[in-house]
């Protein structure tokens, strides 16, 4: 029983099982019927992709035999990497927020939510190309996701950073902030948190603390919390305006045309009405992803292979902005359209799907077991630096899987381009290891 909790509790393999538990757990039971549920071949192949995962885990952790001696950073250096990294998040937010505002054209003042959507049907007309771009939204994009390293070393070695160091590190969060304002979204945010709870993963396996001593880590993480979750909530209500949701009714009517499922009826105070919507959309966003793979696999008709354009999409529309005849959206858009699943996530699995076909995504769920493996191998027996921060982005990777690939989040790609650099950063300073920033105890090894 002890080796089976260990299993769950310390590998990729346990934490996509409990991650899984819980999607399906609520899917089944929460308040929200879908009237196209999933049938028997698309579990088949959920199933296929979440054993292949757990293999590619096993293989990935199983391939590292024997640990290395940890090669920590020196609590100096590691300040230092921590200043710069979110002096150049905030730079790029401020590049990007430059562009968006001054340069680009786009009219802000009829609100956030209102330039999204404008935004959607640019894309969709194949007019995205002609909106006005500078060097430094390219430059923003290459910079700004710096203050997340930031961040998540100011948990992860909270105890050998100066305060205000813990301090500008929290203030950097203000680049992804800024990033989810000017777009009008909410992943963003809800990315960084995901690593964020990666961090504290890291440090609970590590037999440490979840977060660094004293009252000024936990303090700005529940402020983060708060904040994420207060923004979140404006964005919802700003797209109930926009949508001309005013009521639960409205909202009853809009699931069963537009979602083709049904919510409870219930009655109550317009006040009551509005917490129990955005209680209710939340749900959805976290329970629709398995009948939309359902209508992805069971179109009949020809939908991808898109070779890497629908995850990386990002990758993609900056490769279309330099060869414009490699505009994959003009066949990938109609496609997803036809089948009707343009707009909705189809897990992380139909993500795959959608890119490389049936086999491709069995591969690609294997590959991503095996990386993820290495990963966990590296930051809970070996103590590198660079691998516990990468351990960050595996666990948000690994928790959004029942929604979509965290390669299709819009800032997934600069953040992890950010996390590798600064990995290699940490790396070169091969010192011997730090007593100051070694984890407390020895992890018993991953098996």
């Amino acid at each position: 029983m002890a080796k089976l909790v260990a299993l769950v509790v310390r590998t990729p393999a346990g934490h996509l099982l409990a991650v899984w538990a819980f999607a399906v757990g609520l899917f089944a039971l929460g308040p929200i019927h879908y009237n196209h549920p999933p049938g028997l071949p698309t579990w088949f192949f959920v199933g296929g992709c979440i054993a292949l995962f757990c293999v590619g885990a096993w293989l990935g952790i199983s391939v590292l035999r024997r640990g290395t001696a940890a090669t920590m950073s020196t609590a100096s250096r590691l300040d230092r990497i921590v200043w710069v990294t979110a002096l150049f998040g905030v730079f790029g937010a401020g590049c990007i927020a430059v562009d968006k505002l001054l340069l680009s054209g786009l009219d802000f003042s009829q609100g956030v939510t209102a330039i999204r959507f404008a935004r959607e049907e640019a894309v969709d007309a194949g007019t995205a190309l002609a909106l006005p771009r500078s060097p430094l939204l390219y430059l923003g994009y290459l910079t700004f996701g710096f203050s997340v390293p930031a961040y998540l070393l100011s948990i992860l070695q909270g105890e050998a950073l100066r305060r205000r160091t813990t301090w500008l590190a929290f203030a950097s969060l203000a680049s992804p902030f800024a990033y989810s304002y000017l777009y009008g979204g909410r992943s963003p945010l809800f990315l960084v948190l995901g690593m964020a709870c990666g961090a504290i993963a890291v440090r609970l396996l590590s037999r440490q603390r979840a977060l660094p001593r004293g009252r000024t880590a936990p303090i700005l993480f529940v402020a983060f919390v708060a904040l994420t979750l207060v923004y979140s909530n404006w964005i919802v209500s700003e797209r109930f305006v926009a949508t001309r949701t005013a009521d639960y009714p409205t909202l009853e009517q809009r699931f069963r045309t537009t979602y083709d499922a049904e919510i409870p009826r219930v009655e109550g105070e317009q006040l009551s009405q509005q917490l129990l919507m955005h209680g209710v959309l939340y749900t959805y966003y976290f329970s629709h992803e398995l009948p939309i793979l359902e209508r992805t696999l069971q179109y009949e008709h020809r939908v991808g292979p898109y070779y890497g354009a629908y995850q990386f999409y990002l990758l993609a529309a900056f490769v279309e902005r330099v060869v414009p005849a490699w505009n994959v959206d003009v066949v990938m858009i109609p496609q997803l359209k036809a089948a009707n699943v343009y707009g909705w996530f189809s897990t992380a699995w139909g993500g795959m799907y959608l890119d490389f076909g049936l086999l491709g995504a069995l591969v690609g769920a294997l590959l991503s077991g095996w990386l993820a493996g290495r990963v966990y191998r590296r930051a809970l027996v070996d103590h590198t630096d660079g691998a516990r921060l990468l351990m960050c982005y595996a666990v948000a990777g690994i928790i959004a899987t029942p929604i979509l690939s965290i390669f299709t989040i819009s800032i997934s790609l600069p953040i992890l381009f950010s996390l590798l650099i600064t990995s290699l950063f940490m790396r070169s300073a091969r010192t011997s290891p730090a007593t100051a920033n070694q984890p407390t105890g020895a992890p018993a090894p991953v098996r």
